[in-house]
């Protein structure tokens, strides 16, 4: 069996989302395990900021394709990059955070590798020279450990939220540049526009504590109850205007943000 763990590095703007930093520590603790190595691979166009962030991040090589045809690319052109990348290193496991891009991304890698893929993960583990994952089933009431049992690299997506984020190692992980040939590819599909939400103060996807209220306030004027809450817990609120009904949600601790409170 391949020993190393290939994250795939999910950005934008020029910041790495959170779910790699939790895709990572799962990577580590399982190349850890395999006494393989973490590598993490980062595509798109102009990557130096983001390539600078995850040096400290515990990753011990950091695979660069950065090139200009990849600055707003689909998930088929994507696909098409993270296979060449994998037929050229060999990973045992490609991790990828089963978000609205990886739950895209994943089985097509694997439809190019010849690979089996699992989505939907909560956990993948190695058991007696196996990979076991585990994936919740019949809408969630149950939970299921599925052997993959196939040669080459096993591509799985894992949920956000199944493990904690990787910390900072203060390790150096070095950059390797490679050259993925894109000419002559063709797809079915291809990206057009990014739209983009409008911006506000707080994320509640990045919260650690989530306390919600709804109809049961009676008005808004009750709002400033659930800010004292949040401001309990150490984080900040925002007010985004609503319709037909009101809702309240404050998150924390400090130093994350701290959701949302809507009302009419």
């Amino acid at each position: 069996m391949q020993r190393d763990v290939l994250v795939l590095v999910e950005h934008w703007g020029g910041e790495v989302e959170t779910i790699t930093y939790q895709m990572l520590a799962k990577g580590r603790e399982l190349a850890d395990g395999l006494g393989g190595q973490l590598l993490a691979l980062v595509m798109g166009d102009e990557l130096g900021r983001v390539t600078q962030t995850l040096r400290d991040k515990g990753v011990d090589k950091i695979l660069l394709v950065d090139q200009p045809a990849l600055k707003q690319a689909g998930a088929g052109l994507q696909a098409h990059v993270v296979a060449q990348v994998a037929r050229r290193i060999e990973p045992g496991l490609i991790l990828i955070g089963y978000s609205l891009v990886g739950m895209e991304l994943a089985p097509a890698v694997a439809a190019k590798l010849g690979s089996p893929a699992m989505t939907n993960c909560v956990n993948i583990e190695l058991r007696d020279g196996s990979w076991v994952v585990t994936r919740p089933v019949f809408d969630g009431t149950l939970h299921a450990q599925i052997l993959l049992e196939a040669t080459g690299p096993m591509v799985v997506a894992l949920q956000k939220g199944v493990t904690p984020a990787i910390q900072a190692s203060g390790k150096g992980a070095p950059v390797e540049p490679l050259e993925v040939d894109l000419q002559g590819v063709s797809f079915r599909s291809r990206l057009l526009e990014i739209i983009e939400e409008p911006a506000t103060d707080v994320d509640i996807t990045k919260a650690d504590i989530i306390v919600s209220v709804g109809r049961g306030i009676g008005d808004k004027e009750k709002i400033p109850i659930i800010q004292e809450l949040a401001d309990a817990l150490g984080g900040s609120h925002g007010l985004l205007p609503a319709s037909g009904r009101c809702w309240v949600v404050a998150a924390g601790p400090a130093g994350r943000s701290l959701g949302k409170e809507r009302g009419p």
